[in-house]
């Protein structure tokens, strides 16, 4: 039940219904909707404000009010008071709405709340977009679909060398505002053969030192830096950077200078192929489903952004990660080809990364050195694009032609029969081409090279896949 005000400015008038007859049955929702309709903007007093309310209808201003202290969001809704009612109930407005912070003796605003969850949001949601959850909280949702078609060379033992459709896979991403500085965010995976919770995470935004703290399963933070922008992922990635892990990261990536501290369950060594094709395998860091590594692994990483000339930055960053090998993990190396009985438990990564961008044009790097017990790896790879923007009323927005080379070397005899123990090498040439926002066609293919100790390896792939995102 709303208290019955009325008052005028000007022409403009506005009246709240404190009781409604039993007999008229009007939805929360219907009432605000008349609300947003009839009611014409005041320009109230500002000696006293300190928070602007606007109200939105259809995307426009609908309504605006000056609260003489700070509101309070009860569910989708916001409560305040303004001078005219000071001494009486708190005024609600419900649905599209948004509070700015006043300065003192001012009716500019100095401090909005946002509603930006690209850069992890720090501020209640009150804009358009985001939808009242069950219990009370705004939340979002995404997702994204791939789909494919490759063609993999039709060499010797190749799993599937016939060109052929298929669904990569296709995600939701729920994105939650539990307060103005906490959210989840979450990814769940589809596959044709497989659903699974890939990520989800709590981050708490604006933490001292201008830094957040996220808490769940997440990737590493060296996955992605620099961005990879092909389907494919580069050799070093796949084998130290792919999958998620359990844990928290506590960053700050802001301003110039930028770093990473993570604790985290530690991976467990497996297989994976270099791409589409899993035929011949190397040894990947592979997220786990249950925790087997009682010697957590610890990461590190310091960066630093440099403004080289007006629309040209360099980010580069340093990284590491400590931790140990499991009892299975030792098992699994000793069943490698050339590595032998030695029970070492020692696990290190570490390396450097950078990142230049300059207006459509992109460099980035990475190389690093790994030792898991007695083995030892290491790679690096280059990769560069140019984005060329098109016309308007083309039959695409740009197109960004890109190439990577990269490789990835292990400290063992190579042995034919066992492809755990070969050096690689991978070239990719890629032609993404983006249709409209959010929509995606990149043409792709892959040189897949192997020192195998003895033949070659055909081995090379084609893709062409068409990515949606909503």
């Amino acid at each position: 039940m709303y208290r019955a005000i009325s008052q005028r400015q000007g022409i403009g008038s506005y009246i709240l219904i404190r009781q409604m007859s039993k007999a008229v049955k009007i939805r929360s929702f219907q009432f605000w909707l008349l609300l947003c309709l009839a009611w014409t903007p005041l320009q109230l007093s500002a000696a006293q404000a300190v928070e602007l309310i606007k109200l939105y209808s259809d995307g426009q201003l609908a309504a605006q009010w000056q609260a003489i202290a700070p509101g309070r969001i009860d569910s989708n809704c916001y409560l305040f008071k303004t001078s005219q009612a000071a001494d009486s109930d708190e005024m609600r407005i419900c649905g599209v709405y948004s509070v700015e912070k006043l300065a003192v003796d001012s009716i500019a605003p100095v401090e909005e709340h946002k509603n930006n969850f690209t850069n992890h949001p720090v501020l209640a949601p009150v804009g358009e977009g985001w939808l009242p959850s069950y219990r009370g909280q705004h939340f979002k949702l995404g997702g994204e679909l791939e789909l494919e078609y490759v063609d993999t060379e039709n060499g010797i033992d190749i799993d599937n060398p016939y060109g052929h459709f298929q669904v990569d896979k296709f995600t939701l991403l729920p994105r939650a505002q539990l307060t103005d500085r906490i959210a989840l965010e979450a990814l769940l995976l589809f596959k044709p053969d497989k659903t699974t919770l890939s990520e989800v995470y709590v981050i708490f935004s604006e933490l001292p030192l201008e830094s957040e703290l996220t808490i769940g399963l997440d990737d590493r933070f060296i996955n992605e830096w620099p961005a990879r922008r092909t389907e494919s992922f580069a050799l070093i990635d796949t084998a130290f950077a792919r999958d998620d892990t359990l844990g928290m990261v506590w960053e700050r990536k802001k301003g110039k200078v930028f770093w990473h501290v993570s604790l985290t369950n530690g991976f467990e060594l497996n297989e994976s192929g270099p791409s589409e094709d899993k035929s011949f395998k190397f040894i990947h860091d592979n997220r786990q489903s249950t925790d087997t590594n009682s010697n957590k692994v610890v990461g590190l990483g310091l960066g630093r952004k440099i403004d080289i000339a007006e629309k040209t930055t360099l980010s580069v960053m340093g990284f590491g990660y400590w931790g140990s090998l499991s009892s299975d993990d030792i098992d699994f190396l000793q069943d490698v080809a050339g590595y032998g009985n030695s029970a070492d438990d020692n696990q290190l990564r570490y390396g450097l990364a950078l990142d230049l961008k300059h207006q459509s044009f992109n460099l980035g790097a990475k190389a690093i050195r790994a030792r898991d017990g007695e083995l030892d790896r290491d790679g690096w790879y280059l990769q560069t694009g140019y984005t060329f923007k098109l016309p308007e009323n083309h039959y695409a927005q740009s197109i960004e032609p890109f190439i990577r080379y990269g490789v990835l070397n292990v400290d063992l005899p190579h042995v034919l029969t066992d492809s755990l123990s070969w050096d690689r090498s991978m070239t990719t040439l890629a032609l993404l081409t983006s249709i409209r926002k959010n929509i995606k066609l990149k043409t792709e293919y892959y040189l897949n090279g192997e020192s195998t100790g003895d033949v070659e390896v055909d081995n090379n792939e084609f893709l062409m896949q068409l990515e949606v995102k909503f």
